[in-house]
Order: structure tokens, then C-alpha cells, then sequence
């Protein structure tokens, strides 16, 4: 069970950062975000410029670019300033890294979610934000109707949207249609002329698993393998399909190539 959890966990983590874009440039959070701070704008020209420099923030930028853009974003966020595109892209961008606590109330947590939205109540990229602001802080059965709001304003031609979703509903145990979202991601990856990412193989073949379709996890995996032949997550869902199916030493062989 625990080796089963493990493996769920890693590529979840991989599906979901997969699905943010890439976050290796992106500011520090938490406590280490709340050393760095900025007087809240007092003119619409601070605003301008504000919302000049939450604008750089991006995941293509440096950190430096992002942790300022970032804290210029939360304090026009947190202001009234600024024309309503100016307030609707300071509010996105902070929730577009928002998480909250299972016990945090989920409104109050992601108000800038909520703030976007309300800005602009047609926006797929902040449906998006928001339904992965909710999927990263456990609350599922909130992010789905957000992320498959998205998908049908504008943000359906992203491969890694559908990832997300099929982790999504495998956390919901709605393997069925994990499995085709996941399969739906491979699609849009090579309609794109793109290699889809060996995690989205781990996690549909996970589901299979999950669903006792054992076959159908062994051809993913080994459709996985064709992109990357060592992949540890991928002998880690070898060995939990063995496991699964009664034949430890098939288990712990590909637990032993890890």
C-alpha cells in the first residue's frame, strides 16, 4: 500500500507541475515570500507601474524578475487601485500559486481566484488558475467543474490541462475517465508534434491498475517505455502491477532495477 501510495504521489506531482507550466524559476513561497514586501500603490501611476512588473512575472523569467514582479502583483492585488486589467492580472497571478490547508475556508483562502473571476467572468486561463488552486490544496470535486469550465473557453488546446484533469478524477476514483483524459493528452502532445511526458503514462497506467486492467496498464507502460526505457516511475507501476497480480518476484525484480 505504501509503495502503491508512493508511486500515485510522484506522479501526481509531476502531472500537477506539468500542468501549472514550468515552476522552476517561480518566487519563494510561504514564510520565505512574506521577507520580501512593497508599499501598496497610493496613484494610479503606482498602479501602472505595478501592474507593469506583475506582468513580467512569468515562468519563463528569472527568479529575480519573478520574486519582484510577484510581490508587486500581491500588493496591487490586495489594493484598489488600478484599472479592472490591471487588477484582473494581479489577482491571477497570485492565484495561479495559491494553496490553502484542508481546513482553510476555500473562498477566503483563494479570494484572488474568486477576484479574477469576478473581473473577468469569461476567462478560461482563470478558471484554470483557479481549478488547479483547488486541485493543489485537495479539494477536487471543486477544481473539476473549474478546469472542464476551462477547457471549453479557450484553454482546450493545451495538452497538460487534460493531465490534469485525468489526475483529477483519479483522485476522485473516476478512473474512467482519468484514463481517457490521459489518453486525450497523449493525443493533443502529438497532434503538436510533441513527446508527451513519461508522467502522464505513470498516471494513466496507474488507473488501469486501479480499475484491474492490467493489460491496459502493461501497454502503457511499455508505450512509456519507448520514450524513456529507465524511467524509475515506470518500474515502479511494473511493480505494483505484479504485486497486484499475485507475482512478487516479478514485483520486486522491477523494484530491484529502480
Amino acid at each position: 500500500m505504501r509503495l502503491r501510495n508512493s508511486v500515485l504521489l510522484l506522479a501526481a506531482a509531476a502531472v500537477l507541475l506539468s500542468a501549472c507550466g514550468p515552476t522552476r524559476n517561480q518566487p519563494p513561497r510561504g514564510s520565505e515570500r512574506a521577507k520580501f514586501r512593497v508599499a501598496p500603490p497610493k496613484t494610479a501611476a503606482d498602479a501602472t507601474r505595478y501592474a507593469t512588473l506583475c506582468e513580467d512575472f512569468g515562468p519563463k523569467k528569472g527568479l529575480g524578475a519573478n520574486l519582484i514582479g510577484m510581490i508587486h502583483c500581491q500588493s496591487l492585488a490586495n489594493s484598489k487601485l488600478g484599472t479592472a486589467d490591471q487588477r484582473y492580472i494581479a489577482n491571477l497571478r497570485v492565484c495561479q500559486i495559491s494553496k490553502i490547508d484542508a481546513k482553510t475556508d476555500v473562498r477566503e483562502g483563494l479570494s484572488h481566484c474568486w477576484e479574477a473571476l469576478e473581473l473577468r467572468p469569461d476567462s478560461g486561463e482563470a478558471y484554470r488558475a483557479r481549478g488547479m488552486a483547488l486541485a493543489r490544496s485537495k479539494h477536487y470535486e471543486q477544481s473539476l467543474p473549474d478546469i472542464t469550465k476551462a477547457i471549453g473557453l479557450g484553454e482546450g488546446d493545451d495538452p497538460k490541462i487534460y493531465s490534469a484533469r485525468s489526475f483529477i478524477r483519479g483522485a476522485m476514483k473516476d478512473y474512467s475517465g482519468g484514463i481517457g483524459d490521459a489518453i486525450t493528452a497523449r493525443r493533443k502532445y502529438a497532434d503538436k508534434g510533441e513527446t508527451p511526458p513519461v508522467a502522464v503514462f505513470a498516471l494513466q497506467s496507474h488507473m488501469h491498475m486501479n480499475a484491474k486492467q492490467f493489460s491496459d496498464a502493461k501497454a502503457v507502460i511499455a508505450a512509456g517505455r519507448e520514450i524513456e526505457a529507465e524511467n524509475p516511475d515506470l518500474y515502479r507501476m511494473e511493480a505494483l502491477v505484479e504485486l497486484e497480480e499475485g507475482n512478487l518476484a516479478g514485483g520486486l525484480k522491477r523494484l530491484s532495477r529502480i
